[in-house]
């Protein structure tokens, strides 16, 4: 949700599409699906993207969450602090300002 600050930004859809595409699959090809699944899950090379977000009051000093990865191995982390109203939607606010915010450590 904006802020009141906020209320001159407008969004105007001018044009929107739907694409639908009807398809006959080939017997022996639904077969051959079912046959595969039977034997083991479907297996799609997607991966996986997780955003979590934390509200750090503030003051603190310390912030502690356990179990944030439940044993996964990390290709890439990002780790990222913004003001609550900036989180919010405060529209005229910098969102990509990098800030220290104070910090004097980081441990993940």
């Amino acid at each position: 949700m904006a802020s009141k600050d906020d209320a001159d930004y407008r969004m105007k859809l001018t044009d929107a599409n739907l694409k639908i595409r009807k398809v006959k699959v080939n017997p022996s090809i639904s077969v051959g699906h079912e046959i595969a699944l039977k034997k083991g899950p479907a297996i799609y090379h997607v991966r996986c993207v997780e955003c979590k977000s934390f509200i750090v009051p503030a003051g603190n000093f310390s912030l502690r969450k356990d179990s944030l990865f439940n044993g996964l191995v990390l290709k890439t982390f990002v780790f990222r602090m913004v003001e609550s109203d900036v989180f919010n939607g405060a529209l005229k606010k910098r969102v990509l300002h990098w800030n220290n915010r104070q910090r004097r450590r980081n441990a993940i």
